[in-house]
């Protein structure tokens, strides 16, 4: 497990349309926003997700009208994730299911979604909060009650393993 959930990268605002809304609604709200898949609901409720190439496979390569419903090509059921859920276990769904983007959900609520674009943007972040991870876990309960997160006040970056010394406090690089 990376131990790092979901909530850290998910993007929040998911973008959404209506299960009867029009495939040529839905790739104009996907344009207008700059992504590559929606959420569709029905009466508030993930029904299904649309993306770029549900539209290009079922649409535009059978000639299909752009006034089906969206419900017609959407992807169903839906697999989501939580906000806690560990990022290893979200990229392992992924794969599993072959999909580029999971929606997430917190008490059958949308909430945010993950997707691959997410995962490859917090990729550098994510190596770094794997090595402090992994440095934390060779110190004593005793000194892990000494530290506090926050902003190195040296190298003014973040992380959970600051130290009071000489009334600055510092990361295990500054120190």
């Amino acid at each position: 497990m990376i131990g790092i959930p979901v909530s850290e990268i998910m993007r929040k605002g998911v973008i959404t349309v209506k299960k009867t809304d029009t495939v040529e609604h839905a790739a104009k709200v996907m344009k207008k926003s700059k992504i590559g898949r929606v959420v569709v609901t029905d009466n508030g409720k993930i029904a299904g997700i649309l993306a770029d190439k549900d539209i290009i496979e079922k649409i535009v390569a059978n000639a299909q009208p752009i006034s089906t419903h969206v419900s017609k090509i959407m992807s169903y059921p839906v697999k989501t994730l939580t906000p806690e859920t560990d990022l290893e276990e979200a990229i392992t769904s992924m794969n599993k299911f072959n999909i580029s983007g999971m929606p997430v959900t917190s008490r059958g609520r949308l909430v945010g979604i993950v997707t691959e674009r997410d995962l490859v943007a917090a990729e550098p972040g994510l190596l770094t909060l794997m090595r402090e991870k992994e440095n934390l876990e060779h110190i004593t309960p005793e000194e892990k009650e000494l530290m506090i997160s926050g902003v190195c006040e040296e190298c003014e970056n973040y992380t959970d393993g600051l130290r009071l010394v000489d009334g600055r406090f510092l990361c295990e690089d500054c120190r």
